[in-house]
């Protein structure tokens, strides 16, 4: 168990008192003793929060739940962890009911970690990968950032100086270029990169730590499958000049 704790002074106001643990659930189903690998497997990890701020807490409590307890195989929402658990199992145990011939192994595996720690903002990453016997794995990871003050959530526009915004767009799309191997004189398309016009975009999907911003497409965001995820990360000391 990981417990952290964060008080400090930001901007005159006193951040509030945050802590955390990390929890662990995990559960496995195996639907005949015989065929111990053909099983169903949920693994989840995520923090637990408390501070002096409820309504902080709150807020970010329904951020880890969003990810955590997204729906599975097709089901509604679970409300925890153990109801997760029952829809998942139970979803598995139907299909190997209705089908005998079914010999596919299901696994979920979701985490969720704090990224980054400031004096008045939390940053989480939640990183999944979950296989309930379509074509291929889904693997997936996704950020979201939450001021320690009020709970709000936080978006690059609160980040990046307003006049800095072209400049900023710019240096990321360098450093996407750079990572995927796609130089200035070819269009993106050119490598079968599908965005809006042709035209880059900085996702809204990003985390910030004490070093870098990191911005990620997952699969299928900007093109098929086959070109996979796109991580970029840029160091803050070079970003100095374009950050609030």
């Amino acid at each position: 168990m990981i417990i952290l704790i964060i008080t400090g002074i930001y901007c005159g106001k006193t951040a509030p008192l945050l802590t955390f643990r990390t929890e662990k659930f995990d559960r496995t189903f195996v639907h005949s003793a015989a065929d111990p690998d053909i099983s169903a497997e949920l693994s989840i990890s995520y923090p637990v929060f408390s501070g002096s701020r409820p309504d902080v807490v709150d807020s970010i409590t329904v951020a880890v739940n969003k990810y955590i307890l997204n729906p599975v195989a097709g089901s509604e929402r679970a409300e925890s962890t153990d109801s997760l658990w029952y829809i998942f199992r139970s979803s598995y145990k139907k299909i190997r009911r209705d089908f005998p011939e079914y010999r596919t192994a299901w696994k979920i595996s979701r985490e969720m970690q704090v990224y980054g720690l400031q004096i008045d903002f939390i940053c989480l990453k939640f990183k999944a990968t979950e296989f309930t016997g379509s074509a291929h794995p889904n693997s997936f990871i996704f950020f979201e950032i939450h001021s320690l003050h009020d709970g709000h959530t936080l978006k690059l526009k609160d980040f990046i100086k307003p006049e800095k915004i072209k400049v900023f767009r710019h240096r990321v799309e360098e450093k996407f270029r750079e990572v995927r191997g796609v130089t200035s004189v070819f269009d993106l398309s050119d490598s079968g990169f599908q965005f809006p016009g042709n035209k880059f975009y900085v996702p809204e999907n990003f985390g910030i730590n004490d070093s870098v911003i990191t911005f990620r497409f997952n699969s299928y965001d900007i093109g098929p499958y086959v070109l996979g995820p796109t991580d970029m990360n840029l160091p803050l000391e070079d970003l100095a000049d374009l950050l609030k």
